[in-house]
């Protein structure tokens, strides 16, 4: 499946120089030290 990927990580910067087509396997890969930073955040407040 082909995923649009935000390589800054923020969702409101649609700027096609922030955009790349990945696949879900590479998105997930390419966002894993995001998910797991945004989950720690959430987890110490």
């Amino acid at each position: 499946m082909l995923t649009v990927a935000h390589l800054d990580h923020q969702p409101e910067n649609c700027d096609p120089a922030n955009l790349m087509a990945m696949c879900q396997a590479c998105h997930l890969a390419y966002d894993r030290d995001h998910h797991a930073d945004t989950r720690r955040a959430r987890q110490e407040q």
